[in-house]
């Protein structure tokens, strides 16, 4: 299993992830995985990249459609992915 897979897994899956979100453009790294995702609200980011760190654990960068970064969180442990993604985007991964 990929790097990407795991992390797209952890998030919840690519299913889950269209159907909340509205992800879109999945693309595999060397590291991790970037993807698209409808957000009305340009300020908390549209476009996220996971990348897996050498610790194990993950770096989180948000930006926005025009490729500007809004905000990243380095050093994120896998059971705190959806709740960071929850917090920064106001989206949610869950019901």
């Amino acid at each position: 299993m990929s790097i990407a897979s795991t992390i797209v897994d952890q998030l919840g899956g690519h299913g889950r992830l269209r159907a909340m979100v509205g992800a879109d453009y999945f693309l595999e790294l060397s590291s991790g995985v970037s993807f698209t995702f409808k957000n009305r609200h340009a300020s908390k980011g549209s476009h996220v990249t996971v990348s897996l760190r050498s610790d194990d654990t993950y770096d989180m960068d948000f930006y926005r459609i025009t490729g500007a970064l809004v905000k990243r969180y380095e050093g994120v442990y896998a059971d705190r992915l959806v709740e960071i993604f929850e917090a920064q985007t106001g989206l949610y991964l869950r019901l």
